[in-house]
């Protein structure tokens, strides 16, 4: 099913995800590529001999398109995979110019790394899985003693950063998220969730849903995972077993900075992103109802365009930087909660809205469940076009009840 035709340097050497597809997806190069290499290494023993040329054959072609497309690296799930595809495939193949391609990419990732100590691709529950994957198959599986050591210092520093905004009591990374499928690590599938959960090794402590959740597929990682073997540093280990503050957190990441703060029974975080795109969740707000023993939230939606979301004291400021007119929208899951004018009201948050002149509440919609979210409400606010003196504004001021 490989695609094979050099000529294709898009598709040549990744799979394709259904037959027919409409549409090519490279990153599958990465994907199967890697999972390939695991096999390979883990299982080669057990599996048929006529069978093994075949698969060095389309590893080698996954790694010339690798070579062919040479991805970023503040790509940062597929530039970790692509590197270790084609140093391991160069090595073992002998074909130096990948050997060489592949180091460079590893390096080049690494390099980006060190500039903030974390990826672009920031704090991303989906995402970071990936990226924890990728530098285990480096550690276990990279020819170069220098790539190990990479992996090494970046998988341990990437658990820290995972330890720093994890909630223990809500079993959810706090946002604001550069990627993300979702608000609640308990409604959907996430593979940060599932290293966790791995490590806990406790479903009743677990970020895992229980009996379902969205992105069911992710649980095909799981058996990966554990061959893998990728475990938090012991010194921040209890950040993943009870909640540990209140604390605050700052990173800087690709041109952007995220604010978090974390207390007992709410946290909040807020980060200005590069474009608006829904995977981004720039501004978020997650809150414990310990009676009904459930997280709710509140997301800036990330295909809001022309903002810059921050903390304050008491909540979330989002500034149109832009000088568009184009509603800022809200997203809240919280079916209790009470929203009209300026203010929304559940049993254990109260929300109070303050807006610069002009704009208002324009419409309060329900959203059945999607893709990315479960059930939840689009508030959408109408907004003036930027008359040259105070920049629209709308300020989030949060009182959590007892």
């Amino acid at each position: 099913l490989q695609y094979r035709d050099p000529a294709d340097r898009k598709s040549y050497g990744t799979w394709p995800r259904r037959v027919p597809e409409e549409t090519v997806d490279p990153n599958w190069r990465e994907f199967v590529g890697c999972t390939l290499i695991l096999i390979r290494e883990a299982f080669s023993d057990r599996l048929p001999k006529d069978l093994l040329p075949d698969l060095d054959e389309a590893l080698l072609r996954a790694a010339e398109g690798a070579a062919y497309r040479d991805v970023g690296p503040g790509y940062s799930n597929i530039a970790i995979m692509s590197a270790l595809l084609m140093e391991y495939v160069g090595a073992e193949m002998k074909r130096s110019d990948l050997c060489v391609a592949g180091k460079a990419k590893a390096k080049a990732v690494y390099e980006r790394f060190k500039e903030h100590e974390t990826f672009d691709e920031f704090n991303s529950p989906t995402y970071y899985g990936v990226d924890l994957m990728g530098l285990a198959m480096w550690r276990h599986f990279a020819r170069s003693p220098e790539i190990r050591a990479w992996a090494e210092a970046m998988e341990e520093t990437l658990w820290r950063d995972m330890a720093a905004v994890y909630h223990a009591e809500m079993r959810n990374l706090a946002g604001p998220y550069v990627r993300a499928y979702g608000m609640d690590m308990m409604r959907y599938y996430s593979l940060a969730g599932l290293w966790i959960a791995i490590y806990l090794d406790d479903p009743e402590r677990a970020p895992w849903p229980d009996p379902g959740g969205m992105h069911s597929a992710e649980r095909a990682y799981a058996p990966l995972f554990m061959l893998l073997n990728s475990r938090p540093p012991e010194d921040v280990a209890e950040h993943f077993t009870r909640f540990v503050g209140p604390r605050e957190v700052v990173r800087k990441f690709a041109k952007s900075e995220a604010h978090i703060r974390l207390e007992r029974d709410i946290m909040i975080g807020a980060a200005r992103m590069d474009r608006a795109w829904e995977q981004h969740h720039p501004a978020t707000v997650h809150w414990l109802d310990r009676r009904k023993k459930n997280v709710y939230w509140i997301a800036l939606a990330g295909t809001t365009p022309d903002v810059e979301p921050r903390l304050i004291e008491d909540g979330i400021a989002v500034v149109r930087t832009g000088d568009g007119d184009e509603p800022i929208v809200w997203w809240v899951n919280s079916p209790f909660m009470e929203i009209a004018g300026d203010r929304w009201v559940s049993d254990e948050l109260v929300v109070t809205v303050e807006c610069s002149p002009g704009i208002e509440l324009a419409a309060v919609r329900s959203q059945n469940s999607t893709s990315h979210h479960a059930q939840y409400r689009e508030v959408i606010y109408r907004v003036p076009k930027h008359d040259g003196t105070v920049r629209p504004f709308i300020r989030l001021h949060l009182e959590k009840r007892p």
